[in-house]
């Protein structure tokens, strides 16, 4: 009797070692989606069934926010092998030919950058001075849990494997920025590798490459905290926190009129 790619699928995670916290939990979790994604060429409502399966393992769970978030990385992200490669050579070839489905849905949806707004930002900001509990606020609204995040998971949930963003990271304000973060390479960047200190690190997510070029407010001295090229290229930095869980704390403090607020057209 045949057994259908579904199945196929199936019993081959269930075989899958389980993502534990601590215990590289993002990468067992991200193969799965992998595997579902590319390797059997599933569709998104069936990877999402079996990916679900997959989680009651997980210690502990991926939120429904999580597990979309996971296949979409994986959808987004170049792989060595042809897709459907798990089905064998013979549907292999023939799938391989064509683009994924949810790939082709995730670029047809992707919009414009914004540009970044001052008064977007000056206007939000003043909104958010009224917060209180700042992090039952962002819990309340994100489908991230925001207080076990780390300066690199929180780079990751913010930046797609695949986009080709960068972000500068620093802890010394004077500096040229202890670390480049690329998203691209994310997988393999973990939070020990990112700079630390006891007042934060900073992000500077606008468009920045890591190399220096002239920057007009400095005369033209060459930074690489300004934009290579672009005609957008004002920077805000964005403070998170330290390490561990008050990383995710002082993130959230400033998510509600940064991430956003800071480009034209959010609120």
């Amino acid at each position: 009797m045949k057994i259908s790619p579904l199945e196929r699928a199936r019993r081959y995670i269930a075989k899958c070692p389980a993502a534990i916290s601590g215990q590289g939990g993002h990468n067992a979790t991200f193969h799965v989606a992998a595997c579902l994604v590319h390797g059997f060429a599933l569709d998104e409502a069936d990877t999402l069934t079996l990916l679900r399966e997959f989680n009651q393992r997980c210690v502990p769970p991926w939120s429904a926010g999580e597990l979309v978030h996971k296949i979409k990385s994986a959808a987004n992200t170049v792989h060595l092998l042809p897709r459907g490669h798990l089905l064998g050579a013979g549907v292999e070839s023939q799938i391989a030919k064509r683009q994924s489905p949810i790939a082709m849905r995730l670029r047809a949806e992707k919009a414009a950058k914004p540009l970044f707004c001052p008064m977007v930002l000056k206007r939000i900001a003043a909104k958010a001075a009224g917060i209180g509990d700042v992090l039952a606020f962002v819990n309340e609204r994100s489908p991230v849990r925001v207080d076990c995040q780390d300066s690199a998971s929180v780079l990751r949930w913010l930046f797609r494997r695949g986009s080709g963003e960068k972000v500068v990271l620093f802890n010394e304000m004077k500096s040229q920025g202890q670390f480049v973060w690329e998203a691209d390479k994310s997988d393999s960047i973990q939070n020990h590798h990112l700079p630390a200190g006891n007042d934060g690190v900073w992000f500077l997510p606008q468009p920045v490459d890591g190399e220096f070029h002239p920057n007009p407010r400095l005369s033209g001295k060459r930074s690489r905290r300004s934009a290579g090229g672009s005609s957008t290229s004002t920077a805000s930095s964005l403070p998170s926190g330290r390490n561990s869980c008050r990383t995710a704390r002082r993130f959230a403090s400033v998510w509600p009129n940064f991430s956003t607020s800071s480009r034209s057209g959010s609120a």
